[in-house]
């Protein structure tokens, strides 16, 4: 079978985690099993370590043994130094933790944080919100197509599924200050999932009910909200528990549960656009505020949350249901606006939808990197041995006075762009004597010339995907479907680029021990050392350092010039 592949995680069959694809084509949701696959990571042994001593390991766990199912030799690289590792492959993903701890005696522990789904997507070469193919037995299961997979590969399609939408957004009846779930009931549930809009009330009871069997029925492959995950899902939760309601809304018929704090819908992506939005510049986070940020807001109420409990009790329950109107359209314009970026953004890192709205730039980058790593043969470092920062950027103290004609020079790219240039990379820093080496001024690292680094292969790819769009972009309607898909996918790829920044960590030995420290702080250094290098070229100011693009501006027609 063949469609777009739109979640991933995993069940367990006697004993054996199995991973379960959430899948869509023309006829709507499919599952894909894949038995074929196991977890593991690598243990970077100390000199003295006898292998039958790692296969020994035993620990008693709860209901069982834990111990590794298979222990192998395999050839990785380790900051593009080729080294033998052992594999160690689990019976289930459960059991990784407790092995992890205890193989830590035997040596480096490495890629054991990788969640058992999304390790699979990585070495299956799959992405979510891209093409799949599954070949194997189909059958039905609880009205559910169902593939057994015997192959299962990826088939990159442009664009994205056309996912279904719903939003939705409560609101309580406070007996006094914030509402409390332990006394306060919900009066209505706003929800819209495309032209279908609907703003439930009346009895608490009747409300809950009504909005399972909306959400089963709409069957929407996205729920969203505004704040959520913190309020409206634990408030919804609390309630039910109380008058006994299942939250049955998950695809496979399971009710609403909570992992890591967070709520889960099986076979349902869950976002929270607050998430998103803590990451807009916007000051005061409030839905209103961002639907006004994002030229989307649409005001039809007449009260604020404070006025609810009193208008309700006056009587005036229109007032109150419009302002609900009001927060559940202003929450579904925000996901059109906000969610197509996340789409492609799931596209290039290969997780489900939630998990990339939910985590920092940072950590996109890093599923970025661990794919790249994985198609390099490189082990990734793990986060327990990042133990240093920095300061912070380096700023040019400007020159004191009233000034006139004051432009702006901004860097295009910078961090890129140096990082490019210098070859900055783990796998480029030389521990030792380089006579052909890039130095980093002040704090003396060096990174070698040739070959090309890691994460230099990795900009420049995405600059340079992202130039070929936008030379693309302006070929085309700017009204066009093409056009306006393009332009998620060339602003995808200048996060991604731009994501790279002083987070990203290099391995520095001191005093015979390796500890890491932020590209940034090598970075910066170059900044300040450059810092004299503005010159004045005719009628503009220029910032000159080899091989790094930069803006300048002509003082006079304040245009940037060729």
């Amino acid at each position: 079978m063949k469609g777009w592949l739109i979640d991933a995680d995993y069940i367990t069959e006697n004993n054996r985690a199995v991973i379960r694809l959430w899948c869509k084509d023309d006829e709507g949701v499919f599952i894909v099993y894949d038995r074929n696959f196991e977890p593991y990571f690598y243990l970077i042994p100390q000199d003295n370590v006898d292998v039958s001593d790692v296969e020994r390991v035993i620990i008693q766990g709860k209901n069982r043994v834990i111990k590794p199912k298979r222990v192998e030799w395999v050839k990785k690289k380790v900051f593009g130094k080729e080294i033998d590792v052992l594999k160690i492959v689990a019976e289930h993903p459960q059991d990784v933790p407790k092995l992890r701890e205890e193989m830590k005696k035997f040596g480096d522990v490495r890629e054991a944080d990788i969640l058992f789904a999304y390790r699979y997507l990585i070495d299956r070469d799959l992405a979510c919100m891209d093409g799949i193919i599954a070949e194997g037995e189909v059958r039905k299961e609880k009205d559910l197509r169902v593939v057994d997979a015997e192959k299962v590969r990826r088939k990159r399609l442009n664009g994205f599924p056309e996912l279904s939408v719903m939003v939705f957004d409560c609101e309580m009846f406070p007996s006094s200050g914030m509402p409390d779930p332990e006394r306060d009931p919900i009066i209505i549930i706003g929800v819209k999932s495309g032209d279908y809009e609907e703003l439930i009330h009346g009895n608490e009871r009747e409300i809950l009910t009504k909005f399972v069997k909306i959400v089963r029925n709409l069957d929407p492959d996205v729920i969203a909200g505004y704040n959520q995950d913190n309020f409206d899902w634990p408030y919804i939760k609390k309630r039910a528990e109380k008058l006994s309601v299942k939250l049955n809304i998950g695809r496979d018929g399971s009710e609403l549960t909570f992992r890591g704090g967070r709520p889960k819908i099986v076979g349902r992506l869950n976002v929270d656009l607050y998430d998103i939005a803590m990451r807009l510049d916007v000051k005061i986070k409030t839905l209103d505020r961002v639907a006004e940020f994002l030229g989307k807001k649409v005001e039809i109420a007449d009260i604020e949350a404070k006025d609810i409990r009193k208008k309700w009790l006056e009587g005036d329950k229109e007032s109150v249901l419009r302002y609900a109107k009001q927060d559940v359209l202003n929450t579904y314009f925000i996901a059109e606006e906000l969610l197509p970026l996340h789409y492609d953004l799931s596209k290039m890192i290969r997780i489900p939808l939630d998990d990339v709205t939910r985590i920092g730039r940072g950590k996109q980058v890093d599923w970025l990197l661990f794919s790249e790593a994985y198609n390099m043969n490189e082990i990734a470092p793990n986060p327990s041995e990042i133990e240093e920062s920095y300061e912070g950027a380096f700023v040019l103290e400007p020159v004191r006075g009233l000034h006139e004609n004051v432009y702006c020079l901004d860097f295009a790219s910078m961090y890129p762009s140096i990082m490019i240039a210098f070859n900055i990379s783990p796998d480029t820093l030389v521990m030792n004597g380089c006579n052909d080496c890039y130095t980093a001024p002040e704090v003396g690292y060096k990174f070698k010339k040739h070959p090309d680094g890691f994460f230099k292969r990795i900009l420049e790819d995405l600059i340079r995907k992202r130039g070929e769009i936008k030379e693309r972009m302006k070929e085309i309607d700017r009204n066009s479907l093409e056009y306006r898909l393009l332009n998620i996918r060339q602003q995808t790829l200048k996060v991604l680029a731009n994501s790279i920044l002083p987070d990203e960590w290099l391995p520095v030995i001191e005093s015979g021990e390796i500890k890491f420290v932020k590209i940034g702080a090598f970075i910066d250094k170059l900044m300040e050392k450059y810092r004299n290098n503005v010159k004045e070229i005719e009628n503009s100011e220029v910032l000159e350092v080899d091989g790094i693009k930069a803006f300048s501006f002509n003082r006079k027609n304040k245009k940037s010039p060729d």
